[in-house]
Protein backbone atom coordinates (compact mmCIF):
# COMPACT_ATOMS: atom_id res chain seq x y z
CA UNK A 1 0.00 0.00 0.00
CA UNK A 2 1.54 3.32 -1.45
CA UNK A 3 1.86 6.18 1.25
CA UNK A 4 -0.08 9.08 1.40
CA UNK A 5 -0.22 12.60 2.61
CA UNK A 6 -3.13 12.49 5.23
CA UNK A 7 -6.50 14.73 4.78
CA UNK A 8 -5.46 16.90 8.00
CA UNK A 9 -2.36 17.36 6.09
CA UNK A 10 -3.80 18.32 2.89
CA UNK A 11 -5.84 20.94 4.50
CA UNK A 12 -3.02 22.95 6.28
CA UNK A 13 -1.09 22.69 2.74
CA UNK A 14 -4.04 24.51 1.25
CA UNK A 15 -4.84 26.42 4.13
CA UNK A 16 -1.24 27.37 3.62
CA UNK A 17 -1.27 28.47 0.15
CA UNK A 18 -4.66 30.21 0.12
CA UNK A 19 -3.26 32.18 2.80
CA UNK A 20 -0.22 33.30 0.39
CA UNK A 21 -3.13 33.87 -1.77
CA UNK A 22 -4.37 36.32 0.31
CA UNK A 23 -0.93 37.80 0.94
CA UNK A 24 -0.40 38.47 -2.55
CA UNK A 25 -3.45 40.66 -2.93
CA UNK A 26 -6.16 37.75 -3.40
CA UNK A 27 -4.96 37.52 -6.79
CA UNK A 28 -1.75 35.25 -8.38
CA UNK A 29 -0.43 32.39 -10.51
CA UNK A 30 0.19 29.26 -8.98
CA UNK A 31 3.62 28.80 -10.15
CA UNK A 32 3.73 32.10 -7.76
CA UNK A 33 1.99 30.37 -5.09
CA UNK A 34 3.86 27.75 -4.87
CA UNK A 35 7.18 29.79 -4.68
CA UNK A 36 6.00 31.67 -1.96
CA UNK A 37 4.10 28.49 -0.06
CA UNK A 38 7.08 26.16 -0.31
CA UNK A 39 9.26 27.35 2.97
CA UNK A 40 6.44 28.05 5.01
CA UNK A 41 4.89 24.29 4.06
CA UNK A 42 8.04 22.53 6.68
CA UNK A 43 7.55 19.67 3.40
CA UNK A 44 8.49 15.58 4.09
CA UNK A 45 11.03 14.32 1.69
CA UNK A 46 8.04 12.06 1.08
CA UNK A 47 5.71 15.49 -0.24
CA UNK A 48 8.76 16.90 -1.99
CA UNK A 49 9.40 13.74 -3.79
CA UNK A 50 8.41 13.31 -7.19
CA UNK A 51 5.53 10.35 -8.37
CA UNK A 52 6.77 7.56 -9.72
CA UNK A 53 4.40 7.46 -12.41
CA UNK A 54 3.75 11.14 -13.62
CA UNK A 55 7.00 12.65 -12.64
CA UNK A 56 5.36 15.44 -10.62
CA UNK A 57 6.03 16.83 -7.27
CA UNK A 58 3.65 15.18 -4.72
CA UNK A 59 2.56 18.37 -2.66
CA UNK A 60 1.76 20.35 -6.00
CA UNK A 61 -0.43 17.68 -6.90
CA UNK A 62 -2.17 17.67 -4.09
CA UNK A 63 -2.60 21.80 -4.54
CA UNK A 64 -3.65 21.09 -8.13
CA UNK A 65 -6.59 17.94 -6.98
CA UNK A 66 -7.76 20.19 -4.33
CA UNK A 67 -7.87 23.40 -5.70
CA UNK A 68 -11.15 21.75 -7.93
CA UNK A 69 -12.55 21.36 -4.42
CA UNK A 70 -12.08 25.04 -3.31
CA UNK A 71 -13.08 26.22 -6.93
CA UNK A 72 -16.73 23.97 -6.33
CA UNK A 73 -17.06 25.39 -2.66
CA UNK A 74 -16.67 28.92 -3.83
CA UNK A 75 -13.20 29.82 -1.98
CA UNK A 76 -10.87 30.33 -5.25
CA UNK A 77 -11.90 31.29 -8.65
CA UNK A 78 -9.61 30.62 -11.39
CA UNK A 79 -9.37 32.86 -14.51
CA UNK A 80 -6.64 33.44 -17.36
CA UNK A 81 -4.07 30.98 -15.15
CA UNK A 82 -4.61 33.37 -11.76
CA UNK A 83 -5.95 32.20 -8.95
CA UNK A 84 -8.75 34.40 -7.02
CA UNK A 85 -9.56 34.37 -3.48
CA UNK A 86 -13.01 35.02 -3.00
CA UNK A 87 -14.95 36.42 0.27
CA UNK A 88 -16.07 32.80 0.96
CA UNK A 89 -12.65 31.62 0.75
CA UNK A 90 -11.06 34.49 3.19
CA UNK A 91 -13.64 33.68 5.63
CA UNK A 92 -12.91 30.20 5.52
CA UNK A 93 -9.13 30.76 6.42
CA UNK A 94 -10.51 31.04 9.82
CA UNK A 95 -11.10 27.57 10.53
CA UNK A 96 -8.58 24.76 11.78
CA UNK A 97 -7.10 23.11 8.74
CA UNK A 98 -9.22 19.42 8.77
CA UNK A 99 -11.93 22.00 9.11
CA UNK A 100 -11.05 24.12 6.09
CA UNK A 101 -10.33 20.98 4.15
CA UNK A 102 -13.44 19.29 5.50
CA UNK A 103 -15.93 22.03 4.49
CA UNK A 104 -14.12 22.35 0.72
CA UNK A 105 -15.01 18.76 -0.31
CA UNK A 106 -18.30 18.28 1.88
CA UNK A 107 -19.34 21.26 -0.62
CA UNK A 108 -17.88 19.75 -3.82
Amino acid sequence: MAAKIPKDRVGEIMKIVLTELKNAGSEAKLKDLFERSEPKLNLTEYEKAAHEKSGYIRWRTVVHFYSIDCVKAGYIQKSSGRWILTPDGEKALKLSAADFIKSATQQY
